[in-house]
């Protein structure tokens, strides 16, 4: 999809997806996560029909180089986005 990489992430549903932009650093992750109230947060178990797949799926998108996240709720999150994932995972698994 032009500039945008389609990353399979199921878990919060069988076809979710993330899309990642490496020359701007963005990663869309829709449902996956989300950025609420300066707190990162996985997807909500009642709405997520595989949570472990949720957490594989998390560990997937950490192999790409974000800057910026943004989510299907909540704000962006403009600072270091990888690396608050990573250490929200570390924690969530």
């Amino acid at each position: 999809i032009g500039d945008f990489l389609v990353i399979h992430v199921p878990g919060h549903t069988p076809g979710s997806i993330s899309l990642y932009n490496e020359k701007n650093g963005v990663m869309f992750v829709g449902d996956l996560l989300r950025f609420m109230n300066g707190n990162i947060q996985g997807p909500p178990e009642q709405f997520t029909l595989d949570m472990n797949l949720a957490k594989k799926s998390i560990e997937k998108i950490l192999n790409y180089d974000f800057k910026i996240m943004l989510s299907g709720h909540g704000d962006p999150l403009r600072e270091n986005a990888r690396e608050k994932v990573k250490e929200f995972y570390e924690k969530f698994r």
